[in-house]
């Protein structure tokens, strides 16, 4: 089944390419970082690159359309392998919640660069590829 996406090429791009500059800031070696609670410096944070990034992904997420927010949402979902793969089930689903907060929460989420790479590749691969590929692994 052929699926038509709200959000533009050029959108879709420019949120990947910057959850890709916040995933390499905020975990540049894809470790666990541990904070202690003590050292933590709201006002540091603030002005950290960390926080620029995730700030700039952000706003970008929050100036798209309300249909390219649903799309974004729906394909991190499907991306994430936990909430299934029924890209236009998970989208009915995003449109159950407030896109004012679309930006935060996908922000929030690491890796959203591949989440979106691989909800992208299984909306792509035909259904039989996808489960073929997954059953290879």
């Amino acid at each position: 089944m052929q699926i038509t996406l709200t959000i533009t090429q050029e959108h879709l791009i420019e949120i990947m390419d910057l959850a890709r500059k916040h995933h390499r800031i905020a975990r540049p070696t894809d470790g666990i970082q541990t904070i202690n609670v003590g050292d933590f410096d709201p006002k540091e944070y603030l002005e950290s690159p960390e926080h620029k990034a995730r700030l700039e992904l952000k706003q970008a997420i929050d100036s798209l359309s309300p249909g390219e927010k649903y799309d974004l949402a729906a394909i991190a979902w499907v991306g994430r392998d936990n909430e299934g793969d029924d890209f236009l089930a998970l989208r009915k689903h995003a449109m159950t919640f407030d896109t004012a907060e679309t930006g935060r929460y996908l922000s929030e989420k690491l890796p959203l660069d591949v989440y979106l790479a691989n909800g992208l590749a299984k909306i792509a691969a035909p259904r039989g590829e996808a489960e073929q590929e997954a059953t290879d692994d």
